[in-house]
């Protein structure tokens, strides 16, 4: 089996597939087309590892048709190289480079099974652009959706997306939850902190991105004037890290607001958290959510398409606020931060609820899909 995995950036969907390889690298020969900078993820796992870079390729983001053609070419000679009955593409970058090798180079890749999967709203992404999908875009993703027979997506809401505002089929698309190792991620955050916590920490993690709407999450830590030791702990790197930094500035919280970086362990920053916040314009899904679940701290996320309403349930697992709703997330914030005995019963809520969310679940869904697909 070949998988595609083309980003040169560690978010959750790639932390998500180091996961689901490690647990299929038992049932099937896996060899990973990817960037070298996202290699160390899977450095040591069971599997052959081939990085773009050799062939020359840089930008798995760069949609002009020259770079598309040219990942196309790769995923078509990779595969023929390394004889692999059924390709894999996690995300709409490599599954719109898959879909594409399908039809340049049908010689190579024959009969082999081809799989893709779309980690996000395309509707939503299109809302924060404020317009609507242009031509070519709607090309491309119409080349997706007519190409490859199988789409795998991480949530039932968005499933019914692509099926009615993109034309994609019922028997095309099929819905797998993420899932993370629960026991690895209590593990790991018992490492310690190379700081001290002393006071309220309200904490994310996740890519500094725009879609991650850090501008109303930060109005909402600004509101919390009743407690001025309270931190704002951000995990993670992203083009949004400056923006950030002058947001914070402006709303006067600078001083108390912590960027950490990149974090190759973010779990000990996260176990250390009051309450954790999601604060999302929209998620695929939300791994990040589930990991903070099984560390037993209370999550406030968006309700945004379209994870977070199938993870959380209001009231028992977390708490949901309506998307860049500052007000709404801070009245949510003032009332947990207030009584300890709420955040401890959403906590309670929250480890229960992360089970359903288990890596082994998940790569037991993907192993019975990806057999079925052999099986044609």
């Amino acid at each position: 089996m070949l998988v595609i995995l083309a980003t040169d950036t560690v978010g959750g969907a790639e932390t998500q597939t180091q996961v689901l390889l490690q647990g299929l690298s038992t049932r099937f020969e896996i060899v990973l087309l990817t960037h070298r900078a996202v290699q160390p993820l899977f450095c040591d796992r069971d599997l052959g590892v081939v990085c773009f870079e050799e062939r020359g390729l840089h930008n798995p983001f760069d949609y002009r048709w020259r770079n598309l053609l040219r990942y196309a070419q790769a995923i078509a000679e990779v595969a023929h190289r390394v004889k692999a009955d059924l390709i894999y593409a996690v995300m709409h970058n490599a599954s719109l480079f898959l879909a594409i090798a399908r039809w340049r180079h049908a010689y190579r890749l024959g009969s082999r099974r081809l799989i893709g999967s779309l980690h996000g709203s395309l509707s939503s992404y299109f809302a924060q652009q404020e317009r609507q999908p242009n031509w070519i875009e709607r090309l491309l993703i119409q080349v997706v959706l007519k190409t490859l027979p199988v789409i795998v997506i991480p949530s039932q809401r968005l499933a019914k997306e692509l099926v009615q505002d993109f034309g994609a089929r019922v028997g095309q698309v099929y819905p797998i939850y993420n899932g993370v190792d629960l026991e690895q991620i209590c593990q790991r955050s018992l490492e310690i902190l190379p700081t001290l916590k002393q006071e309220p920490w309200i904490a994310t993690c996740c890519r500094l991105s725009k879609e991650k709407d850090f501008l109303t999450l930060l109005r909402a830590f600004a509101g919390l004037v009743d407690y001025p030791t309270a931190r704002l702990i951000i995990v993670g790197e992203g083009s949004l890290r400056d923006q950030i930094g002058v947001w914070a500035s402006e709303l006067g919280i600078s001083g108390r607001v912590h960027l950490t970086g990149f974090e190759s362990n973010p779990f000990r920053w996260m176990r250390q958290a009051d309450i954790f916040v999601l604060s999302s314009f929209s998620e695929g899904f939300g791994n990040v959510i589930i990991e903070a679940m099984a560390l037993g701290i209370p999550v406030v996320a968006s309700d945004c398409p379209w994870g977070p309403a199938e993870i959380i349930e209001p009231g028992t697992s977390g708490e949901l606020f309506p998307v860049a709703d500052a007000e709404a997330l801070v009245r949510t914030l003032r009332r947990l931060l207030a009584h300890p005995d709420e955040r401890e019963r959403l906590a309670h809520g929250a480890r229960e609820r992360a089970p359903t969310f288990s890596a082994r679940n998940m790569v037991e869904n993907y192993r019975a899909l990806f057999q079925q697909v052999l099986r044609g």
